[in-house]
């Protein structure tokens, strides 16, 4: 008997998680809305992990956790370090804090392991209770996390090796964790993938614009639309466009917050201090600060501003690179679920002769949970992505020797080699394999066959391949390593065994020529391709040689979140530099 699939999405934010859940023939994914700790049904816990001196370990999680008015002597409450498991985050936050200790970087670790071995344990409670499975351990699960999109590959790495030290994935043969999407991808596959989005009309008041809830109606997105996604929670707030490129299968950064935050943190708690306590020139009421709402809507203010610049940069790269207009902004995450900024988005966004469609799910906070899960849905229903294809920020390739060409080559910085038969090769060109701008599918790798020149004398040969980057304009990429921007970013070593390559239809043994006779050294031309993968925050570069992986590195990107086609440019390559001997890489078509 088969088992059911089941596939956890988790949204670890800031200030509270998400969960959804489904199996693998439901058509949407349900969500944790039980949580311990309180009677009410909340779609999210709080991100907190709390401790008490003298107990080995945690004593609280969740809602379980006092409040800050509550925290007991030798108690302690931690929450907000969601972003601090990086390490040049929680360096920057508190490098100025004058004396204040929020924690090292182990504390940050510890707390990670904590919350995230307490949430583990109560969604496998969950889960088994509520789909009344005999067996846990037997099903197939498959844990989906999100991350940051500021989030480079160590950190990334680092939050994976934690997942897993929690639980996660550990509990039966079928189990697995997977780092798949960013937060601000999975955000842009729930908008694409779910009509549970409705369009707020404004209505203009002398002031300022409020919302009409009485004109709320359904908005459906078709192919063609143009949607910009905002999605902004309580730490981040990232922005991304897609374009509905069909309708066949389903019907950066900004961390304003942090400084607030961290200034909250360094609050002093004073003990025994009366929980009614009054000082009214401190504005002190029954234990409560009381706030003008003037000094409520500045703190909204200044983060709606950043998603303001965040929004306008976007656009602004959309119309010089001519990819059309925005037809729908689509608001997620916990502060878009604020009607405030809501209305402010649609008073500087919607109101205009053409105004964009601005659409809000039912659940704001939720999309990037459900994004997870409906995202591996679609891929086991119909083997395809929902966002099919990514724009990379930068452009990356491969080193390489080409002919050597006097009107072609002729710059100051141009290295020349020879091969064993004495042919010149300008060395350290660059093959561009990824362009910034132009689209990447995510369902087939980049594919680019080489040929190796190399010394067969060893008993094991090392292939030595260079992947190289640039962020200069598509059209104006440096055409080897020694000019413009172009930067060395990793070396792949590849080994083979010679004694294995004898009859191969990739391997061939060459020499040295003269009039057509053979004469000198022998050495190998050995073909083998390089592919790329896109990940959820990186590139895979890796080499193959007769159909099997024999070396791989991962390259961390910035992704911009948008099917929009670009210009499509060239292909290109890469390889590195020869030594005594000469170790050339050939692009097949110049071999």
């Amino acid at each position: 008997m088969s088992l059911d699939r089941i596939i956890v999405g988790v949204d670890v934010g800031l200030t509270h998680t998400g969960v959804a859940f489904s199996k693998s023939n439901w058509a949407e994914p349900r969500i944790i809305n039980k949580w311990p700790g309180t009677n009410e049904l909340r779609n999210k816990v709080q991100t907190t992990i709390g401790y008490r001196a003298g107990n080995m370990g945690f004593t609280s999680w969740g809602f379980q956790c006092p409040p800050p008015d509550k925290v007991g002597r030798g108690e302690a409450v931690k929450d907000c370090f969601k972003l601090f498991l990086d390490p040049d985050v929680l360096k920057k936050t508190f490098e100025d804090s004058s004396g204040y200790e929020f924690g090292t970087y182990d504390d940050v670790r510890i707390w990670y392991k904590d919350f995230l071995t307490a949430l583990y344990k109560y969604i496998r409670e969950y889960i088994r209770d509520f789909l009344a499975l005999p067996s846990w351990e037997d099903h197939t699960v498959e844990f989906l996390f999100s991350v940051p999109t500021t989030w480079e590959l160590p950190v990334t790495n680092e939050f994976e090796h934690i997942i897993k030290e929690a639980g996660f994935g550990e509990d039966g043969k079928g189990h697995s964790v997977k780092i798949q999407l960013t937060e601000a991808e999975a955000a842009a596959v729930y908008t694409t993938a779910s009509s549970q989005h409705r369009s707020r009309q404004g209505v203009w008041s002398r002031d300022s614009v409020s919302i009409d809830e009485s004109s709320f109606q359904r908005s459906e997105i078709g192919e063609g639309h143009t949607i910009l996604v905002c999605d902004s929670g309580g730490g981040t707030t990232d922005v991304s466009v897609v374009k509905v490129v069909s309708l066949k299968y389903i019907n950066e950064h900004d961390q304003n917050g942090m400084e607030m935050v961290a200034e909250l943190e360094q609050l002093d708690k004073v003990n025994d201090l009366p929980s009614e306590f009054s000082f009214l020139e401190g504005r002190i009421e029954s234990g409560h600060m009381v706030f003008a709402q003037t000094e409520i809507r500045e703190i909204f203010d200044m983060q709606i501003r950043g998603i303001f610049g965040l929004i306008d940069r976007q656009l602004s790269r959309m119309k010089e690179k001519t990819l059309g207009k925005v037809s729908h902004f689509v608001l997620s995450g916990g502060l878009c679920s604020s009607r405030y900024v809501q209305s402010q988005l649609w008073r500087r966004y919607g109101v205009t002769e053409h105004g964009i469609k601005i659409l809000i799910d039912e659940y704001p906070q939720l999309v990037v949970c459900k994004g997870l899960v409906l995202d591996r849905l679609h891929r086991l229903k119909y083997n395809a992505f929902i966002l099919p294809s990514l724009c990379c920020r930068s452009s990356y390739g491969v080193l390489y020797d080409e002919p050597f060409d006097s009107r072609k080559h002729f710059s100051r910085g141009i290295r020349i080699g020879r091969d064993p038969n004495g042919k010149k090769y300008a060395t350290g060109q660059i093959h561009w394999l990824v362009r910034q701008g132009n689209r990447i599918r995510r369902d087939e790798p980049i594919c680019q066959t080489f040929n190796h020149i190399v010394d067969p004398g060893k008993g094991a040969i090392v292939l030595k391949d260079t992947i190289a980057s640039s962020k200069s304009p598509p059209t104006r990429l440096p055409s080897s390593i020694h000019e413009g921007d172009a930067t060395k970013v990793c070396e792949i070593e590849s080994t083979l065994n010679v004694d294995a390559l004898e009859n191969m239809d990739t391997v061939k043994r060459k020499q040295k020529r003269f009039l057509g006779i053979k004469f000198g050294k022998e050495f190998l031309k050995i073909e083998h391709q390089i592919l790329v993968y896109v990940g959820a925050a990186n590139l895979t570069f890796e080499i193959h040689f007769e159909g099997k992986a024999i070396g791989s590195r991962v390259v961390p990107v910035k992704w911009v979140y948008s099917s929009v086609e670009a210009e499509e440019g060239s292909v290109i390559s890469t390889n590195g530099e020869g030594d005594d001997w000469y170790q050339g890489l050939l692009p097949k078509r110049l071999a």
